[in-house]
Order: structure tokens, then C-alpha cells, then sequence
């Protein structure tokens, strides 16, 4: 479910959610962002802090529910949709 645009999500996050937010926009583990940013923590420490602190100050702040409920349901009834309308056109040849 990749939705526009960068955000953070404090209510997963560890500290400010940013990790927690790009590996929710980008379909990845939360844990993998943030071994990759603990890596570039070890080899550029200064850099990366001020990074992470920009990106608390500068990315949208959004909460998990605001992902789930009727969006995710009516998304499962369009997927479910599409795959009758396609058993339905195979069952015809």
C-alpha cells in the first residue's frame, strides 16, 4: 500500500517514527530502515543525526489509524471484484 508522499509515524516509531514512516510508505520492514540508518550512523555519525533530527522537523506526522478501517475494506472488495470478474472471463473460454 504505498501512499504519496514522506511522513513519520510516532505511534510505531522508537523515537520520532521516521524510520517507522519510510518503512511503512515504501513497504519495508521498520527493523531494516533502521539498521540501514544505524550502519550510516556508524560510518557518518554527524550526518546522519542531523538527518534524522531534519526529518522529524520536516515530515508529516501521521497515525497508524489513519491506514486502516474503510480504506483497506473497500480496497479488499475492489481486489475481490477484480478477481470474480476474472474468474468470471475464464470460466467463459
Amino acid at each position: 500500500m504505498l501512499t504519496r508522499g514522506l511522513y513519520r509515524l510516532p505511534d510505531d516509531g522508537l523515537v520520532a517514527g521516521v524510520c517507522a514512516g519510510l518503512g511503512h510508505r515504501f513497504e519495508y520492514s521498520k527493523w531494516a530502515i533502521r539498521g540501514v540508518w544505524l550502519l550510516s550512523l556508524l560510518l557518518f555519525t554527524k550526518i546522519s543525526v542531523l538527518a534524522y533530527i531534519l526529518a522529524s522537523l520536516v515530515l508529516k506526522q501521521r497515525r497508524i489509524s489513519e491506514f486502516s478501517g474503510k480504506n483497506n475494506e473497500s480496497e479488499v472488495s475492489s481486489i475481490q471484484r477484480e478477481f470474480e470478474q476474472l474468474r468470471v472471463r475464464i470460466n467463459r473460454n
